[in-house]
């Protein structure tokens, strides 16, 4: 609501650029998360059957599940 009231108005102001990156990043890391469910995920059962994740938060970024991310984001 205060955004057009900025005496700045010579290009993209560092709210603009922080409200975009603030809405685009989570956007884009829980779509790609999304897209690694049909990839499937690395769990295994340990001795009390519980499930446990053996991956990383890297290992999560295939190319398939960042494309997934990218279209849900175009979309």
């Amino acid at each position: 609501m205060f955004r057009n009231k900025s005496p700045i108005r010579a290009g993209a102001t560092p709210g603009n650029w922080a409200l975009l990156v603030g809405g685009a990043v989570p956007a884009l890391l829980f779509r790609s998360g999304f897209g690694n469910l049909f990839l499937g995920l690395p769990f295994h059962f340990d001795e009390l059957q519980r499930p446990v994740f053996t991956g990383g938060f890297f290992g999560l970024l295939h190319p398939f599940a960042l494309l997934a991310g990218v279209v849900s984001l175009s979309m």
